[in-house]
């Protein structure tokens, strides 16, 4: 299915199914002067010129410069957690409302404190909650120390009373504590 851009007053949106932009042009929110470009077209076209959209007129809109709004759609780009404006993936601050944007910025990765707390009480012993989390040097301490101490059980006692205290740790915090302490912030051990 093909996904499309649409650009209006300078702001650009999508991406959108072909239903949805037919259903735009339908009610009168895309109008035949916006510009649309299906992600593997090169340049904004007008949406008069896609007959699927406007039947009975059809001119193709010149290329738009590369510097302006809609023609720099191919950039990565993220929407301020604020006020909602599509913004470059790299931009700092939201040009919009001012909002600081640095701290979403590779956040795209968001971790579940539930499947962490699950895995730390499940697998914690092994070190499947660390591994999950990123942790990956601290997870292979865990496995080791559970493998190598098993002949004496004093291995996996240690490691289990750890991995049962951080799933406590996990699972008592609010989403966004565990995602700024355990994810952002990458505490690995309590």
């Amino acid at each position: 299915m093909s996904k499309w851009y649409y650009s209006r007053e300078g702001q650009v949106y999508g991406p959108i199914s072909s239903k949805e932009l037919r259903e735009l042009a339908a009610s009168g929110q895309l109008s035949p002067d916006d510009l649309v470009r299906r992600e593997d077209m090169q340049e904004w076209r007008k949406a008069s010129s896609v007959k699927a959209l406007f039947p009975g007129t059809s001119q193709a809109a010149p290329p738009l410069p590369h510097n302006s709004p809609a023609g720099n759609a191919d950039m990565p780009k993220k929407f301020c957690h604020n006020c909602g404006t599509q913004v470059p993936l790299s931009q700092a601050v939201c040009p919009s409302c001012g909002t600081s944007l640095a701290q979403h910025i590779g956040s795209s990765s968001k971790k579940s404190r539930t499947t962490a707390g699950i895995l730390a009480l499940f697998l914690g012993g092994l070190g499947g909650h660390k591994f999950y989390l990123g942790y990956t040097k601290e997870a292979i301490i865990m496995l080791l120390i559970t493998v190598i101490g098993a002949c004496c059980c004093i291995g996996p006692l240690v490691t289990g009373v750890i991995a049962l205290i951080e799933a406590i740790n996990y699972l008592k915090l609010s989403d966004e504590q565990f995602e700024e302490t355990y994810v952002k912030n990458k505490k690995p051990w309590f």
